[in-house]
């Protein structure tokens, strides 16, 4: 059990992490991935100590945190935790089929996949082929067997990565340099849209002064011309 925490503790009220949190944390050209426990500790699956909890500021290092975000998460947080308290001291580490991210997909929908594993290997041709393969194998299994609506699961695996070459192209990009590309596309559009907002209310207030300029001329000639008459 990791020592001194406090300080972990402190990191981690400020990063406002709750319990059951997906950790990914930004290396040199690859992410590493971990389960937030709570009171500072993360539950990682490393090459050399296995499934073990660290202390989360050992845990960012330098690097730059994010949280992901799971839609098909099958197990609540808490649940989650105890799925990987189950699998402390287990050694089994493989960076294909069992690694860090392998882990932390397993704790929250209980399945192993890496995305970022897959993503590498879909590079290659032959192997992205296999890939496209299986998962729309896999969307026809679910037609026959488990009876789901064939729209349904010729979306999904639409919106698969393994078939989706954008999604695919963001994943990587992500892993890679910690920039999520739709995220970043959204805020600008999101900024662009306020600009747009504030020049079209700084034009409107412009025009609406330069309005009054122009009625309080009109009543100034107006005055002008009735002090003419009078004299």
């Amino acid at each position: 059990m990791p020592k001194n925490n406090a300080k972990s503790h402190q990191t981690a009220k400020r990063l406002k992490l709750k319990q059951g949190d997906h950790l990914v944390a930004q290396r040199v050209l690859y992410t590493h991935h971990g389960l937030y426990i709570d009171e500072g500790y993360v539950a990682e699956y490393s090459l050399d100590y296995g499934v073990h909890l660290i202390l989360l500021d050992e845990f960012i290092a330098d690097s730059k945190l994010r949280l992901r975000c799971h839609d098909q998460a099958k197990y609540s947080p808490q649940e989650a935790v105890e799925r990987a308290k189950s699998r402390l001291g287990e050694c089994s580490y493989n960076l294909l089929f069992s690694n860090c991210e392998h882990f932390v997909n397993w704790c929250i929908e209980g399945k192993e996949y890496s995305r970022q594993v897959d993503n590498i290997i879909g590079i290659f041709p032959p192997l992205a082929m296999a890939s496209m393969v299986k998962e729309l194998s896999d969307s026809a299994f679910d037609v026959i067997y488990n009876k789901k609506d064939l729209k349904d699961a010729i979306n999904q695996a639409a919106a698969s990565s393994n078939i989706n070459p954008i999604i695919k192209t963001g994943e990587i990009i992500e892993d890679v340099s910690g920039i999520n590309v739709l995220n970043e596309l959204e805020q600008q559009t999101a900024a662009l849209k306020q600009n747009i907002k504030k020049f079209k209310s700084k034009r409107k207030s412009e025009i609406s002064d330069l309005k009054q300029d122009i009625k309080d001329l009109q009543n100034t000639l107006i005055n002008v011309w009735q002090n003419d008459e009078q004299y």
